[in-house]
């Protein structure tokens, strides 16, 4: 289910810019709107995530317009991958009940 899901516009959309706008609340402690949320991954991460992230606002933005990419295997493949990465990272970000960060 979370794969068809991933594969849905509105799927890459809701769970591309919810990661970057979670590990923005970690970083930061405010809660940015998703398409500025989108705007942050754009910034803090690596370019090879840039595509899909950008996919991700179009789809907010421009619903309508043609996509990013040639499939829906690859957009779900890269949604899937940067909603880890964005995870992987978040986990850095948060500070344990005792005040420390994890190592």
């Amino acid at each position: 289910m979370a794969d068809e899901t991933l594969l849905a516009a509105d799927g890459v959309e809701r769970f591309v810019l919810g990661m970057c706008r979670l590990h923005y609340v970690l970083a930061t402690g405010v809660v940015p709107s998703k398409s500025n949320a989108g705007l942050y991954g754009l910034i803090t991460f690596q370019p090879e995530w840039h595509r899909i992230i950008d996919e991700a606002l179009r789809v907010r933005r421009e619903p309508e317009a043609a996509g990013l990419y040639g499939t829906l295997g690859e957009r779900g493949r890269d949604a899937l991958a940067v909603v880890r990465i964005v995870a992987d990272d978040a986990r850095t970000l948060v500070v344990s009940p005792g005040g420390s960060r994890p190592g």
